[in-house]
């Protein structure tokens, strides 16, 4: 029986906690390629043992099997399986959802609030580790042609140094899929300079983003029915850009002001 049909019949007779494991996977089985047992019991909000349970009560020793039969499931769209492209207009279809997911954050007061720290910032720090480092170097590009001065960086230790540098005025964006925890002690550090931070991320419950004024949460669009893993990064690319259209607008408003009667 395909491991899909087999989470959909047990689902009855799971406890609560390996019924969050088993619905999360139904929901977002791609995440077995890329998560281990531990944060797959983090982002249902269950314990590692609880996964543990729900794997042998399915008939598997352990989360390393049932994700291999998962993967290797010839039923499963985990194997890649499709025409060229079928692939390509589903990921398309993706993006697409992602982008009207998005479409109702433009022009809001959170878009126009980070747009408008960073258009007075003595200095910006952009951060990543990982895979989001490149959202935070593409961050830092665009930011320093709008002649914003940026900086990425990836590497933990000099995150860490910065917390003695960091001031009044300056300005930390962070991009974490995740809401990755190794930020919390930097960021702790920072807010206590009283240097701003903006967290973007596809996981606005996490502990980092619940302690944080500025956060602007991103749909991931590894979470959607597609034939293989996309790459949640190309969101982080479309927010950037946000901002961006925001920044310019601002500027341009800032150098062709509007006079008590309306004309510019």
């Amino acid at each position: 029986m395909p491991v899909m049909d087999q989470l959909r019949e047990a689902l009855s007779d799971l406890s609560k906690s390996e019924r969050r494991a088993a619905e999360y996977l139904l929901q977002y089985p791609h995440d077995v390629r890329r998560f281990s047992c531990d944060a797959i019991a983090k982002s249902c909000n269950t314990s590692r043992s609880a996964v543990i349970r729900l794997c042998k009560k399915l008939g598997y020793h352990g989360y390393s099997e049932l994700r291999y039969a998962m993967i290797t499931d010839p039923g499963s769209s985990l194997g890649g399986e499709g025409k060229g492209q079928e692939k390509t207009v589903m990921a398309l279809d993706c993006y697409g959802a992602c982008i009207e997911q998005m479409r109702p954050m433009a022009n809001t007061d959170k878009i126009s609030r980070i747009a408008e720290i960073l258009l007075h910032a003595n200095r910006v720090i952009t951060m990543g580790i990982g895979h989001s480092s490149f959202s935070a170097m593409q961050m830092a590009f665009r930011l320093n042609r709008m002649h914003i001065d940026s900086h990425a960086i990836d590497d933990t230790s000099v995150m860490n140094n910065y917390a003695g540098i960091l001031k009044q005025g300056d300005v930390v964006l962070i991009f974490s899929i995740s809401g990755n925890d190794a930020y919390l002690d930097y960021v702790k550090q920072y807010r206590q300079n009283r240097a701003a931070v903006v967290l973007f991320t596809m996981t606005p419950q996490s502990v980092l983003a619940r302690g944080l004024e500025h956060v602007c949460a991103l749909p991931l669009a590894s979470h959607y029915n597609s034939s293989y893993l996309m790459d949640d990064a190309i969101t982080f690319f479309l927010a950037i850009e946000m901002v961006m259209e925001e920044l310019n607008r601002k500027l341009v408003s800032e150098a062709c002001p509007v006079d008590e009667t309306g004309r510019s």
